[in-house]
Parts: C-alpha cells; structure tokens; sequence
C-alpha cells in the first residue's frame, strides 16, 4: 500500500524477552497527492492537496517541499504561460528503534 492506514499497524514480533516490537514493512510510503499551478516564470502560485497521506504532518511537509522546487517553464505560441501540475510527493515511513511508535517526521 502506498498510503498507510492509520488502523493497521505492521506486524508484530516477540523476542526471547517476551518484548513484543512492530516492525515497519519494506517499502511502504506516506503519499501525498498535490496539483500545482505553476506561473509563467516556472514558480508555484498555488498549491492544493488533491490526495492526502492521512497524516497532516507529512502533507504540510510535501507541500512545503513542492514550494521549494524548480518547476519548467512552459511556453505557448513564443510566450511563458501558467499551467497546472500533479505532484507526487512519496516518503517511506520509518520507525526510530524497535518497538517505538512509527513517526513519519522527526518533531522540530
């Protein structure tokens, strides 16, 4: 799955201490969905969620990163123009140790 269901939680496992931990699965990501309006001089003008991750933390992020990058000019007829744009913004979801909660972000 791309987007993980905050219901499920990874599977579980018990060492030889009797600690139970949750292992996160290989490759699953948080996935943000964005559309992006793009001005004649290739910056962002606009910028909205179309598909959220489920998580708020991880969409503000991608919406902060999508602000950051370099998007092309594009041109019709001779002359820059404004177009709009779908952003895929894939993080893979990481737990800090065994048996702590699976976060997404550090907090800042």
């Amino acid at each position: 799955p791309l987007s993980p269901d905050p219901d499920v939680k990874p599977p579980a496992s018990t060492d030889d201490s009797g600690t139970t931990t949750r292992q996160v699965p290989s490759g699953v990501k948080w996935l943000t969905l964005l559309e992006v309006l793009v001005d004649k001089d290739g910056n962002p003008a606009d910028i909205r969620i179309v598909k959220s991750s489920g998580n708020v933390r991880i969409d503000r992020f991608a919406v902060q990163q999508s602000q950051r990058r370099d998007y092309e000019i594009r041109f019709e007829n001779g002359e820059p123009v404004d177009y709009r744009t779908e952003v895929r913004v894939a993080i893979p979801v990481r737990a800090e140790s065994p048996g702590q909660p699976i976060d997404p972000l550090p907090d800042k």
